[in-house]
């Protein structure tokens, strides 16, 4: 009897126990269902940076700052230097000129006479290749109404090039003067309008200062048509900043055409 009940109670344990393992392993089971699928192992690949590009080179030309180099480069071939030797022949009597002693010794000088010398330098613009060339009145044509006066006028070329000229006309109210050279296949710059130059636009002055050929200098249109300067009976001048002195030749406009031969210059030391 008793071992009947002995055998009982631990059948009863037995299968208490089995069925805490299974269900144990049904929870495990199910949690294990739960979780998100397993994502497949990658090995870590550090990403690729581009190639570093070599540095750019700064162009040449920056926007916004003006280049004048190209317009400089073709300016130059049309400007020529311009020396003029001037010689007047003077009496040595300082009564020869005098009417009182005129009357009585008669306009022959017996007190002889002799050449005075002077020399002038300037610039001028080749207007035309067959030898054409612009310059100043006061370069060449100071002493055109003195008696007895005569003009030697020496072109230099960029080119290296001196020949003679002569004066085809001046013109002191504009204080113009063309003269012309016996040559043929002269560069040229082309003439310009200086009525559509505005003011604020970029000018080069070109010229052979000091006997410095070649010599370019920059600035801006101050102003146009300035008058009542006390100059010359005519006066429609350009002011402009760019450093001029009395042998640069012309304006020139950044597009390359002359706006106007340079006349005059005004500062406080002149």
């Amino acid at each position: 009897m008793f071992r009947r009940f002995f055998l009982s109670l631990v059948l009863l344990f037995a299968g208490f126990a089995a069925g805490l393992a299974v269900t144990a392993r049904i929870r495990a089971a199910d949690a294990r269902a739960d979780l998100p699928p397993a994502r497949p192992a990658t090995t870590a690949v550090e990403p690729q940076r581009p190639a570093p590009t070599p540095a750019q080179t700064p162009s040449a030309s920056y926007s916004g700052v003006p280049d004048f180099t190209r317009v400089a480069a073709s300016a130059v071939k049309g400007v020529s230097n311009i020396s003029s030797l001037q010689v007047v022949r003077a009496p040595n009597s300082p009564f020869s000129s005098d009417p009182f002693f005129r009357y009585f010794f008669g306009d022959d000088d017996i007190f002889g006479s002799r050449d005075r010398r002077s020399m002038s330098l300037g610039s001028g613009v080749i207007i035309s290749s067959d030898g054409y060339i612009v310059t100043n009145n006061h370069v060449i044509g100071e002493n055109d109404n003195v008696r007895g006066a005569r003009t030697e006028i020496t072109i230099a070329l960029p080119d290296k090039r001196e020949v003679r000229g002569r004066i085809i006309g001046t013109d002191p109210t504009t204080d113009i003067a063309l003269v012309k050279a016996n040559l043929t296949g002269l560069p040229v710059i082309p003439w310009g309008d200086s009525s559509q130059l505005k003011i604020g636009e970029w000018v080069l002055a070109i010229g052979s200062p000091f006997q410095l050929s070649q010599t370019v200098t920059a600035g801006i249109v101050s102003a146009t048509g300035r008058s009542n300067l006390g100059f010359t009976d005519y006066e429609d001048f350009i002011q402009t900043d760019a450093a001029i002195s009395s042998a640069r030749a012309a304006a020139i406009r950044a597009s390359g055409s002359p706006c106007r031969a340079t006349s005059r210059r005004k500062s406080s030391t002149t």
